[in-house]
């Protein structure tokens, strides 16, 4: 099962504001409506990623509403404010590409989401009885 997954996919290269309150990522989005650069002030919240998720395919982060913000980009647009689980981010997408070789930890997390889909699968299909 594990080895079905396949090496490469199509991937989003994102950077994020993530801010942890509503009225601040408010602040931010309408700075960034009127003309703030995104980068500027993604290294302003964090210095040192500067917001920077890196290259990701679909089922991998663990934000579903970040993770379809960011496919859902056109290259170099960003998002209005997505909430989230850890705060409230706001997306840019850098870039994309189509079948994109997987970091190894994007293939592993990959990997185990296959064969945890494929044994619950396997659970649903199973009639299980015990002997009295």
């Amino acid at each position: 099962v594990m080895s079905s997954v396949p090496p490469s996919a199509d991937q989003v290269h994102v950077r994020q504001l993530l801010l942890y309150n509503e009225d601040v990522a408010k602040n931010y989005y309408n700075q960034l409506q009127a003309g703030a650069d995104f980068d500027e002030l993604a290294a302003q919240i964090d210095p040192v990623t500067r917001g920077d998720i890196g290259w990701f395919p679909r089922g991998y982060i663990t934000e579903k509403a970040v993770e379809d913000a960011a496919f859902s980009l056109e290259v170099g647009a960003y998002s209005a404010i997505v909430p989230g689980e850890v705060g409230y981010h706001i997306i840019k997408l850098l870039d994309r590409q189509s079948e994109r070789e997987l970091s190894p930890d994007a293939l592993s997390v990959m990997q185990i989401r296959a064969l945890n889909d494929w044994l619950a699968t396997q659970r649903q299909q199973s009639s299980i009885v015990l002997a009295p």
